[in-house]
């Protein structure tokens, strides 16, 4: 099989060609217009922090750099540019293309051309599962919560407490555990925006109950449009480059998410609820547990167990193995990580755990798409907004890696957020579109 199709943005252009039924092999081209800026700062950048004998405190000279240093200016751009332009614009193109992808993107090859142009060349695994059409008539019995009256005294509590307590906030500045959403922009050495060079989007929740990152420090006390420049922008906490940690940044704030308490208005929006009656219902899912197990998390493994029996089908081995190591490389970042290593049949619960989140994403993901559901700035707003109490969790079923979402100390791109975000959006009309 073998169908090959070109699409270009102002910029980037994509070749995609279809190797199989579910394999396609994809080339982005990146163009001199942005490879160009990008690496003639990598290069400057090396000038002023390689500290060499015999050029102490000097800026070193251009052409010493390239000849000694050619790899390491190649590696720092290549990655700078991967990270925060190519797969953002793969997911977004294939978002716009109703290209459904069953994995992130792989990296095959890097190619250079003359140093001004890169070529990265990509495997990745196409969703081709059809969904019964009929699902919206499947019948589901809706797990029962538990009738106990303190139950609903609990959630009035609840909602009153807070809900208090999100008002009593300082709505304009940001604060400890609040979300921030910020722009940054790549500037030269004279603090300019690099030509050709747009922003990207990011999502960091900020912490200071342990040690507190300079970064994040940075961020305490502004408000909503505030503009400031950074030094330093941690796009991953194992790796370091040049540009992330030596470039400057022009930050700007484009809204904050209160993160502390519940905002009655955030969950009605949510979960499309009308009036007060309605909240209390929802929130009951996640107050009423039968062994262990919320009524929430019941909904979702009876919903699931539903779709697969109607919907039965193999995930191809190698994307097991990928979901696999996904799942092992999030849990390598746990403190208790060879606690559960040593478990017995530890493998097999991780291979078991990987197959059966694979297949939620891949019936999920078909059903964003036939439904045409779309996400907007206020669905990863209300996302986000579960995390800011442990009770709100419960209703969190898709993560982009475990637990990584609140604990990880450095920025989410936008376009990872609005990922989950559009697969709990989903969830969350199957649900709606099965119990009313």
């Amino acid at each position: 099989m073998y169908e090959k199709s070109v699409r270009r943005s102002e910029e980037i252009t994509i070749t995609s060609k279809r190797t199989s039924s579910h394999l396609c092999k994809i080339d982005v081209y990146v163009p001199s217009s942005i490879v160009v800026p990008i690496r003639e700062q990598v290069i400057t950048l090396f000038q002023h922090n390689i500290r060499t004998r015999g050029f102490e405190n000097v800026t070193l000279p251009r052409l010493f750099v390239l000849k000694r240093h050619y790899m390491d200016v190649q590696h720092s751009t290549m990655w700078f540019i991967l990270k925060n332009f190519v797969l953002d614009f793969i997911i977004e193109d294939s978002a716009r293309n109703k290209v459904l992808l069953a994995h992130n993107p792989r990296l095959t090859k890097v190619i250079w051309e003359d140093d001004k142009r890169i070529h990265y060349h990509f495997d990745i695994s196409i969703n081709e599962i059809n969904i019964v059409k009929d699902w919206k008539m499947f019948p589901f019995k809706t797990p029962k919560r538990k009738l106990y009256k303190d139950l609903d005294k609990q959630v009035e509590t609840f909602i009153e407490r807070e809900s208090s307590l999100y008002k009593q906030q300082k709505q304009d500045f940001l604060d400890d555990t609040d979300w921030v959403c910020f722009s940054a922009t790549m500037l030269n050495n004279d603090h300019k925006p690099l030509d050709n060079i747009v922003s990207r989007l990011f999502w960091m929740k900020l912490t200071t109950k342990y040690l507190v990152s300079a970064f994040q420090k940075e961020f305490i006390g502004r408000k909503k449009g505030d503009k400031f420049v950074l030094t330093h922008l941690p796009l991953d906490e194992l790796l370091q480059e040049a540009v992330t940690e030596h470039n400057p940044f022009l930050i700007e704030i484009m809204s904050i998410n209160k993160g502390s308490y519940f905002s009655l208005d955030i969950f009605k929006n949510l979960f499309r609820l009308k009036n007060r009656l309605d909240v209390h219902r929802k929130l009951i899912e996640v107050f009423s547990y039968r062994n262990d197990i919320s009524q929430r998390k019941s909904i979702i493994e009876e919903v699931f167990h539903l779709f697969l029996s109607k919907n039965r089908f193999e995930v191809p081995k190698h994307l097991v193995l990928r979901k696999q190591e996904d799942i092992l490389s999030a849990l390598k970042q746990i403190p208790d990580y060879y606690v559960y290593r040593s478990q017995p049949k530890f493998e097999e619960h991780v291979a078991f755990l990987a197959e059966r989140q694979l297949k939620e994403e891949l019936i999920i993901d078909k059903i964003a798409y036939d439904e045409n559901i779309v996400i907007d700035g206020d669905d990863v707003y209300g996302y986000l907004h579960l995390y800011n109490l442990d009770r709100l969790k419960e209703f969190v079923h898709f993560k982009p890696t475990l637990d990584i979402v609140e604990d990880s100390h450095v920025p989410l791109h936008d376009s990872t957020l609005r990922q989950v975000a559009l697969r709990e959006k989903t969830l969350n009309h199957v649900i709606h579109m099965l119990t009313k």
